[in-house]
């Protein structure tokens, strides 16, 4: 099992990071093109928002194909479309082949929790999941730079996508050569909502989706604020700006490593709660800061509390989860989030509008100490206890 672990974590981490590549590389292109600022935002939004649409879709897959088989046929479509991408200058076809390519994408995300639940014991499943979202952080981390490096020296986006299609036929590779359990028989027939279900029924579940939802509006609506703050509030130079976003995902990946000794829902839960306050506290910091180096070091403590969520909250809604729905509910999740997402850009521009960028900071932090007295104030007593369908699986 660790063997296949590790394969499956360096493939899919390796994915990731030509998936960056090639973003990077499609921006440089519309740019030098002479597209608008509506295009790059189209690009944007085509990689997105089949992410959300296809959710439900996704999960019923991951829970009735096996999911190595589920992963190689969409890296391989996945391969294809970026050869078609190297070759296209068309706008309306190129951002009909990213919405594909992201389609592609929304089913291979819950197949992976799939054979992760299915061949991992449920007391290492946080060291599972902490392994491949660390790996997955760092490859989002390296590949912008080597986007924009390899962009730069090619001269064009034509080697940057054949990149990512070489990655993506070594994932499809690698799931050829792994060991994973099989779908869990489910006795009939299964329906595509049964993740949406387990979200909304099981209270533990319910109310950290619902934190997650809150952290997620907030969480990344203050980014539009951060350009602000370094720039007009410290007048700090373009680097800095950099560097403050570069600090957070750092923290991130520190909170994730951290967070791999999870063993049971109880402290799973008790994790959730406790980086959320952390993570308060690191917006907070940043409202109050007095010079760039206290917002960067504030900065840093929220990313690591984000982190620490991340895989909490995880391990926490897969062990609770039953497994013959659990792609269904990582599908719903992964829906959910997008989703709000993309809403948080409205909420913080919003918001960047009407208050100056610290004041922004510092109400982000309020709202979410004021959501996790929210979450323990609706928390069942035993929040350990099993859920309503952990001993009848939803069919």
């Amino acid at each position: 099992m660790r063997r296949d672990l590790v394969l499956l974590t360096a493939g899919r981490a390796l994915s990731t990071m030509g998936s960056e590549v090639a973003v990077v590389a499609l921006l440089l292109r519309l740019h030098d093109e002479g597209a608008d600022s509506w295009a790059v935002a189209s690009l944007l939004a085509a990689g997105t928002v089949p992410l959300a649409l296809a959710a439900p879709l996704a999960g019923w897959l991951a829970d009735t194909v096996d999911g190595r088989l589920l992963i190689a046929i969409s890296s391989l479509w996945q391969a294809f479309l970026c050869a078609l991408l190297a070759a296209v200058h068309d706008p309306v076809l190129l951002l009909a082949l990213v919405a594909l390519n992201a389609t592609a994408s929304a089913v291979t995300g819950p197949a992976f929790v799939t054979v992760l639940v299915r061949s991992v014991p449920p007391p290492r499943f946080a060291a599972a999941t902490s392994m491949q979202q660390g790996a997955n952080m760092v490859a989002v981390l390296a590949g912008p730079p080597m986007g924009g490096m390899l962009t730069g020296l090619t001269g064009g986006a034509t080697v940057p996508l054949w990149a990512d299609a070489v990655t993506f036929l070594a994932l499809a590779s690698i799931c050829l050569t792994i060991r994973a359990g099989q779908p869990v028989p489910t006795g009939g027939r299964t329906r595509w909502h049964g993740g949406f279900t387990v979200l909304t029924t099981d209270r533990p579940i319910t109310v950290i989706v619902g934190l997650l939802v809150v952290l997620i509006l907030i969480g990344e609506g203050v980014s539009v604020a951060e350009v602000f703050l370094v720039r007009d509030s410290f007048g700090a130079s373009t680097t800095a700006f950099g560097l403050l976003t570069a600090v957070f995902n750092g923290g991130a990946l520190v909170g994730t490593v951290l967070s791999g000794g999870i063993a049971t829902p109880a402290r799973a839960l008790l994790t959730v709660v406790s980086a959320s306050v952390g993570m308060a506290a690191g917006l907070v910091g940043v409202g109050l800061a007095g010079n760039l180096a206290e917002v960067f070091i504030c900065y840093a403590c929220a990313g690591v509390g984000a982190g620490v969520v991340n895989v909490a909250a995880t391990t926490l809604i897969m062990l609770r989860a039953p497994k013959p729905v659990v792609g269904r509910v990582q599908a719903a999740l992964n829906g959910l989030l997008r989703t709000a997402g993309m809403g948080a850009l409205g909420l913080g521009g919003l918001a960047t509008g009407f208050f100056p960028p610290a004041t922004v900071f510092l109400l982000s932090g309020t709202a979410i100490a004021l959501a996790v007295i929210a979450a323990l104030a609706v928390l069942p007593v035993r929040s350990d206890a099993p859920g309503p369908h952990q001993s009848a699986p939803l069919p």
